[in-house]
Parts: C-alpha cells; sequence; structure tokens
C-alpha cells in the first residue's frame, strides 16, 4: 500500500505540530522543573529552557490588562535557578561525580526515607502538587501565575508519562533485540551442527 503524496504531507505536518506541541510542553514543564528538582543534568537544560524566556512573555500577551509584575518575578526567578543548577552541574562534573546529563534531577519534596519512588512523586504528586497550587494562587494571589501553575502541573505529567512511555518502548525493543539474537544464534548452531 503506497501513500500517496497528499496524505504524506498531512501526516508530516500533523507529526510537525505534535513535535511543536511535545517541545512546548516540556518547555512548560522544564520553567517547573528547576524548582522542584536538584541535582539536575548537564544537558536537561538545553533548548527547553531556553525556550521559556520566549514562552512567558509570549503566555504574558493572553492576559493584557492583568499585573504582569508576578509573571516577570517568576521568570526572573527562574533564570536565577537555571544558572544555579547549571553551576552545580559543572561543579559535579569537574568533581567527577556526575548524573545522565539529561536527567531531570532529583525531587526537592522526597526525603531520603521517603516511601515514595522518584517516578510516583514525578509522575503524580509533583503534577498535583503544582496544579494545586496553581489553584490556590490563581484564586488568592494572581490569576496569571496561578493558571500558569495549573498548566505547568498538566505539562510535567505529560513530559513524564511521555517519557515513561518511551522507555518501555525502548525496553520492548530491547527485549525483541536480545529474542532475536538468541534466534539467530540457535539457527547458527544448527548450522554448524552443535549440539
Amino acid at each position: 500500500m503506497s501513500v500517496t503524496p497528499e496524505k504524506k504531507g498531512g501526516l508530516e505536518s500533523m507529526a510537525g505540530s505534535f513535535n511543536l506541541a511535545m517541545f512546548i510542553c516540556r518547555a512548560w514543564a522544564t520553567s517547573l522543573v528547576v524548582f522542584l528538582h536538584r541535582d539536575i543534568g548537564d544537558r536537561y537544560l538545553g533548548w527547553n529552557a531556553a525556550a521559556v524566556l520566549l514562552l512567558v512573555p509570549l503566555y504574558l500577551l493572553g492576559w493584557k490588562g492583568y499585573d504582569s509584575e508576578p509573571m516577570l518575578l517568576f521568570l526572573l526567578v527562574y533564570m536565577g535557578l537555571c544558572c544555579f543548577a547549571r553551576a552545580g552541574a559543572t561543579a559535579r562534573r569537574v568533581r567527577g561525580g556526575q548524573f545522565h546529563s539529561m536527567y531531570t534531577g532529583w525531587p526537592r519534596f522526597l526525603g531520603p526515607k521517603a516511601k515514595i519512588s522518584e517516578l510516583a512523586m514525578k509522575k503524580f504528586w509533583e503534577p498535583a502538587i503544582t496544579f494545586a497550587l496553581g489553584w490556590a494562587v490563581r484564586e488568592g494571589i494572581d490569576a496569571p501565575l496561578g493558571t500558569y501553575l495549573m498548566l505547568g502541573g498538566i505539562c510535567l505529567s505529560i513530559t513524564v508519562r511521555t517519557s515513561c512511555a518511551i522507555d518501555d518502548m525502548q525496553a520492548l525493543d530491547l527485549n525483541d533485540a536480545v529474542i532475536e539474537q538468541e534466534m539467530i544464534a540457535e539457527r547458527f548452531r544448527e548450522m554448524r551442527g552443535d549440539q
């Protein structure tokens, strides 16, 4: 079955739209990760982190008539935390102790004796806490910042779940590769007449 150019163009357009949406989602989540995590990997704060510098001003365009000062203060603290995280990653590398370069960091709310796993904290609790905090901020302090945090909680959930799905697919691919290699090795032994 062949794909016509019209269908192919539509699929590529859909894929491009999905990729853009995921990039925005990751940038939104990154803007909160620096508040929520410590010991972030060297390369995690790359384009996603830089995109936040564009994301926040564009987001504020939708809130004309509201005070932009809380969001700009959020952006300023975010930039400071990014610098702090990068300095920590550089210091770790110099000392020789290094995490995965794309590691999102260890949750600040997760103590050493916590009964919750890191993944559960990132997948369920952090998005819920961020959303609830955003709701409280929206109702009591500042609507733009509160809404930003609520949407950020949703983006946190989406990015962690997407990352888990990708990891699961890679694990399945690795498992399939092992099975295929075992089958090929068995055929090879049969060809040679090994018992």
